[in-house]
């Protein structure tokens, strides 16, 4: 399996290789700034809606509540049984 994984990673590789290196130098710069502004505005819409709903009511009863740890109720004879447990170490002959 990681063998093949591996040769699946190749091969992409090469097809992306082969792809970027049919187009010129200048156009490569075109597609690369392409990108940087499509996942640099998609970035900015996350971060903004994100901000935006955080005032919103219902965004507010939906947020993570966080409280303290409460102790464990324990039953008594399961205290009991902890007290009377028997910690002796095996002996081997």
């Amino acid at each position: 399996m990681k063998h093949i994984l591996k040769e699946l990673g190749y091969s992409i590789d090469s097809y992306l290789r082969k792809l970027c290196g049919d187009i010129t130098p200048e156009k490569r710069v075109t597609v690369v700034i392409i990108l940087i502004l499509v996942f640099t505005s998609v970035n900015v819409y996350f971060t903004f809606s994100t901000i935006y709903n955080w005032g919103k009511e219902k965004q507010r009863k939906e947020q993570l509540q966080i409280e303290h740890i409460r102790q464990l109720k324990l039953q008594e004879d399961s205290i009991k049984q902890l007290y009377d447990f028997n910690y002796e170490q095996r002996q081997d002959k």
